[in-house]
């Protein structure tokens, strides 16, 4: 949803209004239902290009398709979620209009502004760490990949450690519902005599690449790049090492200090310890049981799933390709029912590098080879890796390392938010970015493992 050819329609610089420049802000308003979101629109040479953010969705910085405006008239599409705003300027200087998706239209009215979002835990400085932009290189893929590193002033052999993000497109702060997780995490931790490296996942920000070829394989070559920029550098080539793995990060992690010893501590949120596709199964049916759905219609969905993460564990490149086998099995079970847009949106999420690597993990294998200290912390509220299923798993993967420690912490959702239900809504709507138990837990057994040395 996030990967989008941008396009810029060429238009004369004479039409090009300074009045249409800049952020927009409207509420969309479904019955009870409002969604606030942005827009914003720049010039480029002799173009205009515009982005949408929906923070309450997760949608940030989408890239329009199009953008007209002449007369007064204004356009805009965004054909990877079928949407098209209409809207004239008024004398007011507002953009009234109407917004329109898969054939429903709303009114909507922009105004000049931005959202603004109460989030308390974002960094401010000053500092009592030293923050560098760094760049490496994974001569694997032939990219370099960008990132900061935050270390603690006027010390020496500290801990390091090496943010793992999760699943989808993510930059080095996290940024995610107007949070930015991993910046939080790192800062406090460098508040706590522990430097830390948080880098721009492949074809993300700064970071060169095509995200569309990651997938838990080359995300952990990703990672593994940044352990040999830090062990190049004399001022911490002698430093422990750990990793941070938050989600599918949290299968790269033990993927990667299965491979190497020069991995001295994991620390796994939210991690899965069940195999992929058992994941995405219990996941469904908690999020859909939680949205009130019939049983009759989970069930159903339940049995149709488990169908196609059989054709992408089993397929072989033999006779039909993976995109035709799912096609057809959509195609039997909806017919027409299913609109083809849908049908090819749901074929290319599934067929995705990143999701195939996740729908065949079996994080348990490498798991059970690990001896070294861990600390595994999951949310008891958490409805994308729930906490009983997954910890359970990793207990029994990890029953042979005394050095690891389990955790379920109450009322915590997937992203280690304080929570009331856990729901996917909560993350937005949460001021609170992460559990300040949380970043004591972690930064506390970081220190404490120092310390044993």
């Amino acid at each position: 949803m996030k990967k989008i050819l941008i396009l810029f329609l060429l238009i004369s610089g004479n039409l090009l209004s300074q009045e249409i420049i800049g952020n927009w802000t409207g509420t969309l308003v479904f019955g009870i239902q409002k969604i606030e979101l942005s827009i914003l629109i720049e010039r480029e040479g002799q173009a205009l290009k515009a982005s949408m953010d929906i923070p309450e969705q997760g949608v940030v910085k989408n890239k329009a398709a199009r953008v007209l405006f002449e007369a007064k008239n204004f356009e805009i599409s965004f054909p990877q979620f079928n949407i098209v705003y209409k809207a004239k300027l008024s004398e007011q200087l507002d953009l009234i209009g109407d917004f329109m998706q898969n054939g429903f239209s709303i009114p909507l009215v922009l105004k000049k502004g931005v959202i603004v979002l109460e989030r308390p835990q974002t960094p401010k400085g000053p500092f009592n760490y030293t923050t560098e932009e760094i760049t490496f290189k994974n001569l694997k893929a032939s990219i370099d990949l960008a990132g900061t590193l935050t270390l603690p002033k006027d010390k020496k052999n500290f801990p390091l450690a090496i943010i793992i993000s999760g699943s989808g497109p993510q930059n080095r702060n996290g940024d995610l519902f107007g949070h930015s997780l991993y910046y939080v995490i790192a800062h406090h931790l460098s508040q706590n005599g522990i430097g830390v490296l948080r880098y721009d996942e492949r074809g993300v920000g700064a970071s060169e690449g095509d995200f569309k070829t990651g997938s838990i394989d080359t995300f952990s070559d990703d990672v593994v790049s940044a352990m040999s920029y830090l062990k190049s550098r004399k001022d911490l080539s002698r430093n422990s090492l750990g990793l941070i793995g938050h989600s599918l990060g949290g299968i790269i992690a033990p993927n990667v200090a299965s491979q190497t010893k020069e991995i001295d501590f994991l620390i796994l949120l939210a991690a899965p310890g069940v195999s992929g596709d058992s994941l995405m199964l219990r996941q469904k049916e908690i999020i859909e049981r939680k949205m009130g759905l019939p049983e009759v219609q989970i069930t159903q969905g339940q049995h149709l799933m488990r169908s196609l993460y059989d054709i992408l564990i089993q397929h072989t490149n033999s006779g039909q390709t993976l995109e035709e086998q799912i096609n057809q099995k959509l195609t039997q079970t909806y017919g027409v029912k299913l609109p083809e847009q849908q049908r090819l949106a749901i074929i290319k999420q599934l067929t995705s590098k990143e999701i195939l690597s996740l729908i065949k993990a079996n994080p348990s294998q490498n798991l059970e080879k690990l001896k070294i200290p861990m600390i595994v912390l999951n949310g008891n509220l958490d409805l994308q890796v729930n906490a009983a299923d997954n910890l359970t798993a990793i207990k029994k993967a990890l029953k042979n390392n005394p050095k690891a420690q389990i955790k379920s912490i109450e009322n915590l959702n997937h992203l280690f938010q304080e929570s009331l239900s856990g729901e996917i809504s909560e993350y937005y709507t949460n001021t609170q970015t992460i559990s300040p138990e949380v970043l004591e837990i972690i930064s506390s057994w970081i220190v404490g493992l120092k310390n044993k040395r």
